[in-house]
């Protein structure tokens, strides 16, 4: 008997059981199905598979891999200063020419990127460039033929919306799940009860006619399209992330100065980086920055939102107070292109790898988790950073004239100090000496 035959006796043999026993069999009826909101959108949603690089810091592994039994196995360009690490997530297609969103741990710090369209298709991906005000990253894959999502034109979601959360975790097939929105700030962040898992991260969470109304970046969490079309409005026909810049350090008017300025809002300026926008423009130390092109200003972190989303070339007119005068100033926007964030895996200063102190590396190095600064987890052998005399364990508590208290600090000094030598002072176990860099 042939396989087609046998199937046959049991589907008749099936159907004959049944009827004996009175089972109430009836034709599938139409249900409820968000199937359409799938199928609009399935197209425009990508798997992302990326290999890390991270710091080995244990040092019984490295004294393992110094041993010269062990040596022998490993390959001749073995580097054991590093591990790979493998991740996967989503993104979500912007263009037809290949320009991707995803969030920005989905792609940091990655020697290789690779993306799975809906069809199975694979391919090398470049990262473009991390905006750190989202932690949103754009990649780009080099082809002409993709579906990118419908975008709202306008933000009109309102808390209590039916949302849906779809992302490609293994690049097979879409994952849904849905869920109402239950809190909302247009300017910052989406809060769903829509189940978003760690793969699902870096997909679209999109409402109930598939369109795209932020990025799904944590659980429960997505970035707002307001804040991705900001984004892409500064990708550069070359694909850079540009963003407006004008050079400077501020810090908000906090009680401790209110009573030595007239104006009881804004930012004081701490800093300018020489040759910047701010600085042709005639910005001193100490002004505080009262009112920006006709808004009166709230703190720093309004005033560096607002930088950020103009162009370069772009002007703006800053009301500021100097010794109890006011004084307008306009500035012409420069261009900062992003650099990459620094993270435990990034060497700096020409050799060292560095991260901010915690709970695990303080109890390794036996120091206070309570101390300021930025510890040095390990020192590149034969580096100019080992030779100037850095050690695993130093705490960066200064670079040149800034203070030093998380690993922004420090990318913030590299960019001020770039191409200079630089007097980097460490905190040696209680000991502060100062080292010299080039």
């Amino acid at each position: 008997m042939t396989i087609k035959k046998m199937f046959y006796v049991f589907v008749l043999f099936g159907t004959i059981i049944a009827n004996a026993i009175g089972l109430n069999l009836v034709d599938k009826e139409s249900t409820t199905s968000y199937n359409n909101v799938v199928e609009k959108v399935k197209k425009s949603i990508v798997n992302i598979d990326s290999v890390k690089q991270n710091v080995i810091m244990q040092s019984q592994l490295q004294d393992l891999f110094n041993d010269p039994f062990f040596k022998q196995f490993l390959p001749k360009n073995f580097d054991k200063n590093y591990f790979s690490q493998n991740s996967t997530s989503s993104g979500v297609i912007l263009s037809k020419n290949g320009f991707i969103i995803t969030t920005a741990s989905s792609v940091k710090n990655s020697k290789k990127i690779i993306v799975t369209l809906w069809n199975q298709k694979k391919y090398n991906a470049r990262l473009i460039g991390v905006d750190r005000q989202t932690s949103l990253a754009i990649i780009k894959i080099d082809t002409d033929f993709l579906t990118p999502i419908k975008i709202a034109k306008s933000d009109i979601t309102k808390v209590g919306d039916v949302v849906f959360a779809i992302g490609n975790p293994f690049g097979l097939n879409n994952s849904i799940s849905k869920g109402l929105i239950s809190y909302l700030d247009k300017n910052h962040f989406i809060q769903t009860d829509a189940t978003i898992n760690q793969s699902n991260i870096g997909g679209a969470l999109v409402d109930e006619n598939g369109v795209l109304i932020g990025v799904s970046a944590g659980i429960s969490f997505a970035i707002p399209t307001k804040e991705i079309k900001d984004i892409i409005k500064h990708i550069s026909a070359n694909g850079d992330i540009l963003k407006g810049y004008v050079g400077l350090e501020i810090k908000d008017l906090d009680d401790n100065f209110k009573n030595l300025y007239t104006h009881k809002n804004g930012a004081i300026v701490l800093d300018i980086i020489k040759n910047s926008p701010a600085f042709l423009a005639d910005i001193k130390r100490g002004d505080l920055i009262f009112n920006i092109d006709g808004k009166n200003l709230k703190n720093s972190m309004q005033f560096n939102k607002l930088i950020d989303k103009l162009n370069p070339n772009d002007k703006v007119t800053l009301q500021l107070e100097r010794d109890h005068k006011v004084f307008t100033k306009t500035i012409t926007i420069g261009i900062l292109k992003q650099k990459k964030s620094i993270t435990n895996s990034t060497e700096i200063l020409n050799g060292l790898y560095v991260d901010n102190i915690n709970l695990i590396n303080s109890t390794k190095y036996r120091i206070n988790k309570n101390l300021k600064g930025v510890l040095i987890i390990n020192v590149k052998a034969s580096s100019k950073a080992e030779k100037a005399g850095f050690q695993a364990g130093d705490i960066i508590i200064q670079i040149e004239n800034k203070e030093i208290d998380s690993l922004d600090d420090i990318q913030a000094a590299i960019i001020k100090y770039e191409n200079k030598p630089k007097k980097v002072f460490i905190n040696r176990y209680g000991q502060v000496l100062a080292l010299l860099i080039r």
